[in-house]
C-alpha cells in the first residue's frame, strides 16, 4: 500500500453516500453515519473498517 502525501489536493474526494451504502450492502456491513467530510466507518463482527484511513477505495481494518 502506498502512502499518499499529507496534502488534501492530492487525495481523491470522498465517495458518495450511495457508493458507501452499496459497498456496505455488498459486504453485509452495518454502516455508521458519515462524517462531515463524507467518510464513514463500518463495523462487522468486532472488526472496524475505516475508509478514512486509506484514500482510494481500499479499506483499512483494525481489531476494535
Amino acid at each position: 500500500m502506498t502512502a499518499l502525501p499529507d496534502n488534501d489536493l492530492l487525495r481523491p474526494a470522498a465517495p458518495s453516500p450511495q457508493r458507501l451504502g452499496d459497498l456496505a450492502a455488498t459486504l453485509d456491513l452495518a454502516p455508521a453515519p458519515a462524517t462531515a467530510d463524507g467518510w464513514a466507518a463500518a463495523e462487522v463482527r468486532g472488526v472496524v473498517a475505516d475508509n478514512r484511513r486509506v484514500r482510494g477505495g481500499e479499506l483499512f481494518a483494525a481489531i476494535g
